[in-house]
Protein backbone atom coordinates (compact mmCIF):
# COMPACT_ATOMS: atom_id res chain seq x y z
CA UNK A 1 0.00 0.00 0.00
CA UNK A 2 1.13 3.55 -0.53
CA UNK A 3 -0.23 4.79 2.81
CA UNK A 4 0.00 3.01 6.16
CA UNK A 5 -3.44 4.31 7.24
CA UNK A 6 -5.05 2.52 4.30
CA UNK A 7 -3.17 -0.64 5.16
CA UNK A 8 -4.57 -0.60 8.68
CA UNK A 9 -8.10 -0.61 7.25
CA UNK A 10 -7.45 -3.78 5.27
CA UNK A 11 -8.18 -6.47 7.82
CA UNK A 12 -8.89 -10.19 7.68
CA UNK A 13 -12.60 -9.57 7.07
CA UNK A 14 -11.67 -8.12 3.66
CA UNK A 15 -9.96 -10.53 1.31
CA UNK A 16 -9.42 -8.04 -1.51
CA UNK A 17 -8.90 -4.34 -2.12
CA UNK A 18 -7.98 -2.53 -5.36
CA UNK A 19 -7.24 1.18 -5.28
CA UNK A 20 -5.41 3.93 -7.14
CA UNK A 21 -2.95 6.08 -5.21
CA UNK A 22 -1.69 9.42 -6.50
CA UNK A 23 0.94 10.12 -3.85
CA UNK A 24 4.67 9.65 -4.41
CA UNK A 25 5.50 9.63 -0.70
CA UNK A 26 4.90 6.72 1.63
CA UNK A 27 7.21 6.01 4.58
CA UNK A 28 8.69 2.51 4.75
CA UNK A 29 6.12 0.06 6.08
CA UNK A 30 5.12 -3.59 6.00
CA UNK A 31 1.80 -5.42 6.06
CA UNK A 32 0.14 -8.76 6.72
CA UNK A 33 -1.31 -9.19 3.24
CA UNK A 34 0.06 -9.68 -0.26
CA UNK A 35 0.32 -6.85 -2.76
CA UNK A 36 0.89 -6.49 -6.49
CA UNK A 37 1.41 -2.87 -7.59
CA UNK A 38 1.43 -1.36 -11.09
CA UNK A 39 2.88 2.07 -11.89
CA UNK A 40 0.26 3.73 -14.10
CA UNK A 41 1.86 7.18 -14.45
CA UNK A 42 5.11 8.98 -13.61
CA UNK A 43 7.92 7.68 -11.45
CA UNK A 44 9.11 7.52 -7.85
CA UNK A 45 12.00 6.16 -5.81
CA UNK A 46 10.92 2.84 -4.35
CA UNK A 47 12.56 1.52 -1.18
CA UNK A 48 12.26 -2.21 -1.64
CA UNK A 49 14.08 -5.22 -0.16
CA UNK A 50 16.88 -3.02 1.15
CA UNK A 51 17.42 -1.22 -2.18
CA UNK A 52 16.39 2.11 -3.67
CA UNK A 53 15.13 1.82 -7.22
CA UNK A 54 13.36 4.21 -9.55
CA UNK A 55 10.06 2.71 -10.72
CA UNK A 56 8.43 4.17 -13.82
CA UNK A 57 5.25 3.88 -15.81
CA UNK A 58 4.73 0.27 -16.84
CA UNK A 59 6.73 -1.24 -13.98
CA UNK A 60 5.05 -3.62 -11.55
CA UNK A 61 6.12 -5.71 -8.57
CA UNK A 62 4.89 -8.00 -5.80
CA UNK A 63 5.33 -7.46 -2.07
CA UNK A 64 5.24 -10.40 0.35
CA UNK A 65 4.14 -10.58 3.98
CA UNK A 66 6.27 -8.39 6.27
CA UNK A 67 8.50 -7.06 3.48
CA UNK A 68 9.37 -3.40 4.04
CA UNK A 69 8.82 -0.96 1.20
CA UNK A 70 7.88 2.68 0.59
CA UNK A 71 8.10 5.58 -1.88
CA UNK A 72 9.71 9.00 -2.06
CA UNK A 73 9.30 11.53 -4.92
CA UNK A 74 11.56 11.35 -7.96
CA UNK A 75 11.96 15.10 -8.43
CA UNK A 76 8.65 16.74 -9.34
CA UNK A 77 7.46 13.79 -11.41
CA UNK A 78 3.80 12.91 -10.87
CA UNK A 79 3.20 9.36 -9.67
CA UNK A 80 0.15 7.08 -9.83
CA UNK A 81 0.15 3.45 -8.78
CA UNK A 82 -2.61 0.82 -8.81
CA UNK A 83 -2.49 -1.35 -5.68
CA UNK A 84 -4.03 -4.81 -5.81
CA UNK A 85 -3.90 -6.17 -2.27
CA UNK A 86 -5.33 -9.46 -1.13
CA UNK A 87 -5.18 -12.26 1.37
CA UNK A 88 -4.14 -15.64 -0.11
CA UNK A 89 -7.52 -17.22 0.65
CA UNK A 90 -9.06 -14.91 -1.96
CA UNK A 91 -7.22 -16.99 -4.59
CA UNK A 92 -8.08 -20.29 -2.90
CA UNK A 93 -9.96 -20.70 0.37
CA UNK A 94 -7.61 -23.55 1.34
CA UNK A 95 -4.77 -20.99 1.66
CA UNK A 96 -5.79 -19.49 4.99
CA UNK A 97 -2.62 -20.95 6.50
CA UNK A 98 -0.50 -19.57 3.64
CA UNK A 99 2.89 -18.17 4.71
CA UNK A 100 3.52 -16.01 1.64
CA UNK A 101 4.01 -16.07 -2.12
CA UNK A 102 5.97 -19.35 -1.97
CA UNK A 103 2.89 -21.13 -0.57
CA UNK A 104 0.54 -19.25 -2.89
CA UNK A 105 2.27 -20.13 -6.15
CA UNK A 106 2.63 -23.80 -5.14
CA UNK A 107 -1.12 -24.08 -4.49
CA UNK A 108 -3.49 -26.29 -6.45
CA UNK A 109 -4.78 -23.44 -8.62
CA UNK A 110 -1.33 -22.16 -9.73
CA UNK A 111 1.00 -25.16 -9.24
CA UNK A 112 4.36 -23.39 -9.53
CA UNK A 113 7.28 -24.18 -7.21
CA UNK A 114 10.17 -21.91 -6.35
CA UNK A 115 12.72 -24.49 -7.51
CA UNK A 116 11.49 -23.98 -11.10
CA UNK A 117 12.22 -20.25 -10.90
CA UNK A 118 15.49 -18.46 -11.57
CA UNK A 119 14.87 -15.93 -8.80
CA UNK A 120 12.44 -15.18 -5.98
CA UNK A 121 9.53 -13.34 -7.65
CA UNK A 122 9.08 -10.76 -4.91
CA UNK A 123 12.69 -9.59 -5.21
CA UNK A 124 12.27 -8.26 -8.74
CA UNK A 125 10.80 -5.27 -10.56
CA UNK A 126 9.05 -6.24 -13.80
CA UNK A 127 8.12 -4.15 -16.84
CA UNK A 128 4.93 -4.51 -18.84
CA UNK A 129 6.40 -4.55 -22.35
CA UNK A 130 3.22 -5.14 -24.34
CA UNK A 131 0.47 -3.74 -22.08
CA UNK A 132 -0.89 -7.20 -21.23
CA UNK A 133 -0.41 -6.69 -17.49
CA UNK A 134 -2.02 -3.22 -17.56
CA UNK A 135 -5.03 -4.75 -19.28
CA UNK A 136 -5.38 -7.30 -16.46
CA UNK A 137 -5.11 -4.56 -13.82
CA UNK A 138 -7.73 -2.50 -15.69
CA UNK A 139 -10.08 -5.49 -15.80
CA UNK A 140 -9.61 -6.14 -12.07
CA UNK A 141 -10.23 -2.48 -11.23
CA UNK A 142 -13.32 -2.28 -13.45
CA UNK A 143 -14.85 -5.40 -11.89
CA UNK A 144 -13.98 -4.26 -8.38
CA UNK A 145 -15.66 -0.91 -8.89
CA UNK A 146 -18.65 -2.28 -10.79
CA UNK A 147 -19.45 -5.08 -8.31
CA UNK A 148 -21.51 -6.89 -10.94
CA UNK A 149 -22.62 -10.50 -10.28
CA UNK A 150 -19.64 -12.86 -9.91
CA UNK A 151 -17.15 -9.98 -10.01
CA UNK A 152 -14.98 -11.71 -7.39
CA UNK A 153 -14.73 -14.85 -9.51
CA UNK A 154 -13.62 -12.81 -12.54
CA UNK A 155 -11.03 -10.92 -10.48
CA UNK A 156 -9.75 -14.24 -9.13
CA UNK A 157 -9.27 -15.46 -12.71
CA UNK A 158 -7.49 -12.24 -13.76
CA UNK A 159 -5.27 -12.31 -10.66
CA UNK A 160 -4.31 -15.95 -11.26
CA UNK A 161 -3.44 -15.09 -14.87
CA UNK A 162 -1.38 -12.12 -13.68
CA UNK A 163 0.59 -14.27 -11.23
CA UNK A 164 1.29 -16.97 -13.82
CA UNK A 165 2.39 -14.42 -16.45
CA UNK A 166 4.76 -12.91 -13.88
CA UNK A 167 6.19 -16.30 -12.91
CA UNK A 168 6.93 -17.01 -16.56
CA UNK A 169 9.35 -14.08 -16.50
CA UNK A 170 11.50 -15.81 -13.89
CA UNK A 171 11.02 -19.41 -15.02
CA UNK A 172 14.45 -21.03 -14.77
CA UNK A 173 16.28 -22.54 -17.72
CA UNK A 174 19.51 -22.86 -15.72
CA UNK A 175 21.11 -26.21 -16.57
CA UNK A 176 22.81 -26.33 -13.14
CA UNK A 177 19.41 -26.74 -11.51
CA UNK A 178 18.28 -29.65 -13.67
CA UNK A 179 19.81 -32.49 -11.64
CA UNK A 180 18.43 -31.33 -8.30
CA UNK A 181 15.13 -30.33 -9.88
CA UNK A 182 14.63 -33.81 -11.27
CA UNK A 183 14.94 -35.31 -7.79
CA UNK A 184 12.32 -32.92 -6.40
CA UNK A 185 10.06 -33.44 -9.42
CA UNK A 186 10.10 -37.19 -8.75
CA UNK A 187 9.06 -36.60 -5.14
CA UNK A 188 6.31 -34.15 -6.14
CA UNK A 189 5.01 -36.59 -8.72
CA UNK A 190 4.80 -39.37 -6.13
CA UNK A 191 3.09 -37.10 -3.58
CA UNK A 192 0.58 -35.70 -6.08
CA UNK A 193 -0.26 -39.24 -7.21
CA UNK A 194 -0.25 -41.08 -3.88
CA UNK A 195 -1.06 -38.39 -1.29
CA UNK A 196 -3.88 -40.52 0.13
CA UNK A 197 -1.46 -43.35 0.94
CA UNK A 198 0.68 -43.66 4.07
CA UNK A 199 3.51 -41.63 2.57
CA UNK A 200 6.84 -41.13 4.31
CA UNK A 201 9.77 -39.27 2.84
CA UNK A 202 12.10 -42.04 4.05
CA UNK A 203 10.18 -44.59 1.92
CA UNK A 204 10.31 -42.31 -1.12
CA UNK A 205 14.06 -41.83 -0.62
CA UNK A 206 14.55 -45.59 -0.59
CA UNK A 207 12.50 -45.82 -3.79
CA UNK A 208 14.45 -43.18 -5.70
CA UNK A 209 17.85 -44.02 -4.17
CA UNK A 210 18.85 -40.90 -2.19
CA UNK A 211 19.59 -40.34 1.49
CA UNK A 212 16.87 -38.93 3.72
CA UNK A 213 18.94 -36.05 5.12
CA UNK A 214 20.05 -34.85 1.67
CA UNK A 215 16.59 -35.20 0.12
CA UNK A 216 14.78 -33.54 3.03
CA UNK A 217 17.11 -30.52 2.92
CA UNK A 218 16.91 -30.31 -0.89
CA UNK A 219 13.11 -30.52 -0.90
CA UNK A 220 12.70 -27.78 1.73
CA UNK A 221 15.18 -25.49 -0.02
CA UNK A 222 13.76 -25.86 -3.52
CA UNK A 223 10.03 -26.08 -2.80
CA UNK A 224 10.05 -23.61 0.09
CA UNK A 225 8.09 -26.03 2.30
CA UNK A 226 9.00 -29.09 4.31
CA UNK A 227 7.87 -32.45 2.92
CA UNK A 228 5.30 -32.92 5.69
CA UNK A 229 3.85 -29.45 5.20
CA UNK A 230 3.61 -29.92 1.44
CA UNK A 231 1.87 -33.28 1.91
CA UNK A 232 -0.57 -31.71 4.37
CA UNK A 233 -1.33 -28.88 1.95
CA UNK A 234 -2.05 -31.30 -0.91
CA UNK A 235 -4.33 -33.38 1.29
CA UNK A 236 -6.24 -30.40 2.66
CA UNK A 237 -6.63 -28.85 -0.81
CA UNK A 238 -8.13 -32.09 -2.07
CA UNK A 239 -10.34 -32.33 1.01
CA UNK A 240 -11.65 -28.83 0.22
CA UNK A 241 -12.46 -29.95 -3.32
CA UNK A 242 -14.36 -33.02 -2.06
CA UNK A 243 -16.24 -31.05 0.61
CA UNK A 244 -17.26 -28.45 -1.97
CA UNK A 245 -18.24 -30.77 -4.80
CA UNK A 246 -19.49 -34.03 -3.29
CA UNK A 247 -21.93 -35.17 -0.62
CA UNK A 248 -19.43 -37.55 0.98
CA UNK A 249 -19.36 -37.52 4.75
CA UNK A 250 -16.51 -35.75 6.53
CA UNK A 251 -15.22 -39.15 7.66
CA UNK A 252 -15.22 -40.39 4.05
CA UNK A 253 -13.45 -37.24 2.86
CA UNK A 254 -10.80 -37.56 5.58
CA UNK A 255 -10.06 -41.17 4.65
CA UNK A 256 -10.04 -40.43 0.92
CA UNK A 257 -7.29 -37.81 1.31
CA UNK A 258 -5.17 -39.94 3.63
CA UNK A 259 -6.36 -39.35 7.21
CA UNK A 260 -7.69 -42.36 9.12
CA UNK A 261 -7.76 -40.41 12.39
CA UNK A 262 -10.85 -38.20 11.99
CA UNK A 263 -10.06 -36.20 15.13
CA UNK A 264 -6.61 -35.29 13.80
CA UNK A 265 -8.11 -34.41 10.39
CA UNK A 266 -10.66 -32.04 11.95
CA UNK A 267 -7.98 -30.41 14.10
CA UNK A 268 -5.54 -29.98 11.20
CA UNK A 269 -8.26 -28.67 8.87
CA UNK A 270 -9.39 -26.06 11.38
CA UNK A 271 -5.81 -25.04 12.13
CA UNK A 272 -5.11 -24.39 8.45
CA UNK A 273 -8.41 -22.86 7.35
CA UNK A 274 -9.74 -21.41 10.62
CA UNK A 275 -12.96 -23.29 9.83
CA UNK A 276 -14.17 -26.77 10.67
CA UNK A 277 -14.82 -29.11 7.70
CA UNK A 278 -18.56 -28.70 8.25
CA UNK A 279 -18.29 -24.89 8.35
CA UNK A 280 -16.21 -24.95 5.18
CA UNK A 281 -18.79 -27.13 3.40
CA UNK A 282 -21.63 -24.80 4.42
CA UNK A 283 -19.67 -21.76 3.23
CA UNK A 284 -18.89 -23.43 -0.10
CA UNK A 285 -22.60 -24.26 -0.60
CA UNK A 286 -23.57 -20.65 0.15
CA UNK A 287 -21.01 -19.36 -2.33
CA UNK A 288 -22.36 -21.67 -5.02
Amino acid sequence: MSAPDSALLFTRDRELCIEISGTSFSPPHKHNFLEIAYVAEGSAVHFFNGRSLIVRKGDYFAVDFDEIHGYTPNGSDAFTVVNLIFHPEFVDVSLKDCKGFSDLVASYSINYHYFTLGDIPTKLIYHDDDGEVKELFDKCLREYRGRNPKYRELIRCYLTELIILTLRKVHSTDADRVYSSEIVKKILSIVNRDYAQDLKLSDICAEIGYSLSYTSSLFSRMVGLSFSRYLQNIRIENACHLLSNTDKSIEEVAEEVGYRDIKFFRSLFKKKLKLSPAQFRNMAKRNR
